[in-house]
């Protein structure tokens, strides 16, 4: 739902974030790889930047 949502309001960037934090490093590389494959079958044609939200993570806009 992110990456369609992103796609249709023609965002550059998806950053992802989560509120388990209990969560794994290995399962929030899993979340990320498989948004990138999702948004790829999406739309392959389409630039979307995707990562993974981090403590301390600065984005310029």
């Amino acid at each position: 739902m992110g990456v369609a949502l992103a796609m249709n309001a023609g965002a550059k960037h998806l950053c992802l974030f989560h509120s388990e934090p209990a969560a794994s490093d290995e399962q929030l590389e899993q979340i990320e790889t498989s948004t990138r494959r999702y948004a790829h079958l999406h739309d392959k044609s389409y630039p979307l930047k995707i990562s993974q939200a981090c403590e301390g993570l600065e984005i310029d806009m």
